[in-house]
């Protein structure tokens, strides 16, 4: 499934970690959101999309980014491929926070 995001911030907080892509910020309608929290991991990611009925902990199968694009594909579930704009210095927040969500998985790749 292809997405189209106009905003994308990465955060963190403590253990947890949190990229969130959506139409504009504070947008409750059209978004996608993937985090995860070390505090107490059970090596899943929590996903959460209003849109596509994609709420709850799954597994990583594969994902990588590149500079517009990030793809995830999940456990017992669908793909996703999510292209997004952002600034340079942005850019280089989500993919430092990416990387710290999806380790341990082994199917991360970044492709710029």
């Amino acid at each position: 499934m292809n997405l189209h995001y106009n905003y994308v911030s990465a955060s963190e907080a403590g253990d947890y970690f949190q990229v969130l892509f959506a139409e504009k910020p504070d947008s409750d309608d059209n978004y996608f959101l993937i985090q995860r929290g070390f505090e107490f991991d059970n090596n899943t990611c929590y996903i959460e999309s209003p849109n596509y009925d994609i709420v709850g902990h799954f597994k990583i199968i594969e994902s990588s980014l590149t500079r517009t694009n990030f793809y995830i594909e999940i456990k017992n579930k669908n793909s996703f491929s999510i292209f997004f704009k952002t600034s340079e210095d942005n850019f280089k927040e989500v993919k430092k926070i990416l990387k710290i969500i999806l380790s341990g998985f082994n199917c991360f790749q970044i492709k710029c």
